[in-house]
This record gives structure tokens, sequence and C-alpha cells, in this order.
């Protein structure tokens, strides 16, 4: 016999906040991001240097320095989401304001060009990726429910029963041929950060050399509400709310060669970020106006608490990084600089937190993701000693392999947040300035970034998944403050 109402439960056998591999993945990707001379170039300073943005991209270019320099970059960032859901469209937008970077850097001259000319270290902290979006998908009529999509034994399937959603053999509620509206929204919020702690050297302006430790912190909220109206009479709601925290470390070493004054080779490594995670976690499944075994109507809910008083702790490990970067210098006029990044998102490995392996999850990341690649265009045209212009572009690969992008597999999530989203290829498209008099600078730059993403509600595993076209435009304008010393 079922409970009337169910205030609090705890399926004890059931991991309800279990990890899985597009979790796993949200933390190991990275934006354009950082100053506005880097963003005005979209990030394509692997080769070049002189930046705080470029001592994350390849550590080496701390060496570059000739000076010491301290500097500050706010951003204004604008996102806008639009839905697509079997020609149902809908929008949303998000407004936030934050710090993309901010450092010093110290420069110590040996007088000796033909040696070792300097010696540089430096502290920077560098915004990785912002979440921060809202998502709101809806559908007219559909024939398929969540309640269709019930996993066999999971915790969702028991909180749907519980609420009079499914009959006694488990089986939903809804009339044969019932259509149903829809309505999934979604509040994304946090950020990525890394603070670097980096030194270098410049050998006779020839070779120039650099280390650094990375740490950085996850601050992420995801929480979302989903929702079905039954033609036939009630509803049901599906209120999900995660946070992330935690921190990760990392090194990174790389090399500037510069053969001829107007040419510069990197290469540089990063180690993969080994982050120690914690999930908190909550949610309620609600029916309205569904009948019980005696035929009685009136609201139920069920709610799960992960987060009282047990978080989960676990380990990630990111992949590991190469940039391949060169530049050309165009006499006095201005320079070009291309970067090549190879990442192998199959490398992902999630872990408990004794370190023992979540074997079902690290297959799946095998199988759902591929070797990737990122390529960053930046170019400069010096008006005169004081005004530069930039423009970058930059493309970033989707990690997704190939047949889960056909939606030719079932993807697993075996929490009570059954969406999820399949990851298009990224485009960035920037315009910067800069200003310099005397020993002050000032830059500016306005990115565009395109993401386009399957968003898939639930998995349908009676037949071809169901998925609403998600296309976020994210405008950032950048400005950094600065000053040499």
């Amino acid at each position: 016999m079922k409970k009337t109402i169910v205030a609090v439960c705890l399926f004890s056998a059931v991991n309800i906040c279990a990890q899985e591999a597009f979790d796993a993945l949200r933390y190991s990707q990275s934006e354009v991001n950082g100053t506005a001379r880097s963003i005005g170039m979209a990030n394509a300073f692997g080769a070049l240097g002189g930046d705080l943005t470029s001592i994350g991209i390849n550590p080496a270019g701390i060496a570059v320095y000739r000076s010491s320099e301290i500097s500050f970059s706010p951003v204004l960032s604008i996102a806008n989401l639009n839905s697509d859901f079997k020609g149902t469209e809908s929008s949303d937008s998000k407004v936030g304001f934050g710090t993309n970077n901010f450092g010093v850097v110290g420069s110590y001259r040996t007088y000796d060009e033909s040696k070792v000319a300097n010696y540089n270290f430096g502290v920077s902290y560098n915004r990785l990726k912002n979440f921060k979006r809202n998502i709101n998908v809806m559908g007219v009529n559909r024939p398929i429910s969540l309640l269709d999509n019930l996993s066999p034994y999971s915790t969702l399937e028991n909180m749907a029963y519980e609420t009079y959603l499914l009959d006694d053999n488990y089986n939903p509620v809804l009339l044969e041929g019932e259509l149903l509206d829809n309505e999934q929204y979604a509040i994304e919020k946090g950020s990525i950060g890394e603070w670097n702690f980096s030194m270098g050297l410049n050998y006779n302006h020839f070779l120039y050399l650099g280390a650094s430790l990375g740490v950085q912190s996850v601050n992420y909220e995801l929480d979302t509400y989903y929702k079905e109206f039954f033609d036939g009479g009630g509803s049901m709601e599906l209120v999900n709310w995660l946070k992330t925290s935690g921190t990760g470390i990392n090194g990174k070493i790389g090399i500037i060669l510069r053969p001829i004054p107007e040419l510069r080779l990197c290469f540089s490594y990063h180690t993969p970020t080994y982050y120690s995670l914690r999930d908190d976690y909550d949610a309620y499944l609600s029916s309205y106006g569904m009948p019980d075994d005696n035929g009685d109507v009136e609201d139920r809910t069920i709610y799960i608490s992960e987060n009282e008083p047990d978080p989960v702790y676990y380990q990630l490990e990111t992949p590991q990084l190469i940039v391949i970067s060169a530049a050309a210098q165009l006499g006095q006029v201005g320079l070009f600089s291309v970067d090549y990044e190879i990442v192998d998102y199959r490398k992902i490995r999630m872990r408990n937190s004794s370190g023992y392996p979540f074997t079902d999850v690290n297959s799946d990341i095998n199988s759902y993701f591929r070797l990737g690649y990122n390529l960053r265009l930046g170019s400069e045209i010096r008006l005169n000693k004081q005004f530069s212009l930039r423009a970058g572009y930059a493309f970033y690969q989707s990690p997704v392999a190939n047949h889960i992008e056909r939606n030719n597999n079932p993807i697993y999530t075996p929490s009570t947040a059954p969406q999820y989203f399949i990851e298009k290829d990224a485009h960035s498209a920037s315009l910067g300035f800069g200003y310099r008099v005397g020993a002050f600078f000032f830059d500016m730059a306005v990115l565009e970034q395109f993401r386009t993403e399957h968003f898939y509600p639930y998995y349908n595993w009676g037949g071809a998944g169901e998925y609403a076209n998600l296309k976020t435009n994210t405008t950032n304008i950048v400005c950094s403050l600065g000053v040499k010393f």
C-alpha cells in the first residue's frame, strides 16, 4: 500500500546523486577569457607572451616581460539563449558582472644580455569558464512523457510510484495516446577560475622558458524545473538542485623560441588537473490532481536530500593539454598569432573520495567523448605608438564522439536529474583596441561566443531521442587597466 503523502524519503540502496560522464566533461573545458588584450586576439597568445592571460596558456610567456606589471580586468557578460523544441520556440537571457583577470609580474634584469637577460616571477588569476545562463524549453501536445522512460528500479521510478504517477505494475497512469505539454527551466551559475604561480627566464632574447603551478577552483550550481501537464487532467513537477564546489591542482611548462626577431615558436604542456570535488544535492517530485488507490485526488510530494547530513565527495582528473603556437611580427606595423591545442577528452577519469575509479562512468567517458582540438587566430595592428587595433577568432571542437552526436547510443544519467546536453562546435569572434601612454595602459575588447547544443530533457528509451536545439550567444565586454614599473 502506498503512502498517501511522503514528506521525506531516503533510498539508501541507491546512489541518488551519482556522478556521470557529462558532469566530468563540464569541469574539463575552458573558453576564451582573460585580459582585454588577449581577448581582443581570441586568446591566440601562446607564442607572444608578455600578457597575464598568456601565462596560463604558455608559462614561458612570463619570460617575455622586460618590466614589472600589475593589471586588473573586469567583465560584463550577457548570455542570450534561444531554444526550439519540435517547433516550439522560447528564449531567455542573463546579465552578469565579474572579474576576468588580475595579477602582478616582477621582472629582474641581470644586465648580462649575452646570457640570461632577466628572471621573472608572477601571480595571476584568470577565469577559465563562466557557467551563468538561463535555459527555457517548452513543448506542446507531446506524445511522450518522462513517465514512459524511467529506468527499471531507478530512484525516479520509486518516486513516481510513491506519488501515484505509476500504478502498482509500475506503468504510467496516463491514458493511452494521451498528449501533454511540458516545460523545462534551468538556471546555471558559477565559474571555474585559476591562480597561476609562475616563473620564467629569458636567455639572450632567443630562448624563453617558463613553468607554473596552477590552482583551480570550481563553483557550479544547476537548478532544474521539469513540468508535465496532462491533457486528461493532472500534472507533475520534478525539481533538482545541484551545487558542486572544490579545488584542483596542475602544472605547466613551456618554451618560446625566437630564431629571428620576426618569428616566435611555442610549445607548452599542461598536466591534468587533479580535483577534489563536493556535490550537495536535493530534489523532489510532485504530482497534482492524481487519484490514489481509493480514487481520492490530492497533491503529493516526495523529497530526497543528499546534502544532509552527508554531501558526496569524489575526485576528478581532467585530460592533459598540448599547445603549439606561432607568431609573426610584421615590422613595426603589427603581428599575427595562431594557437593549436590538442586535448583527449577520453582521458577524463572519475574516482571516489578514496581514489577508487568509477568504472562504469569512466567506460562511458571513453565511449562518449573523443580526441579534440581547438584553434585560435589573432592579429594586432599598431596605428601609432599609443593606439592598437585587434581582432581574433577561436574554434573549439565538440568533445562529443560522432555516434553520440547522431543519438545512436543511450545516455545514462543515474541521478534524479535526467536531462543532458550534447555539445556542438563552438565559435568565438572578437574585436578590441589598446591605448598606451607612459607606464599606463588601457585595453578594451568585445567577444561574441556562439554555442549550439542538443538538449535532452531525458533519454527516450522507446525510440529516437527528442531534443531541443539550444543556441547560446554570449557577449563579453572586457576592459583592462594596468601599469608597468
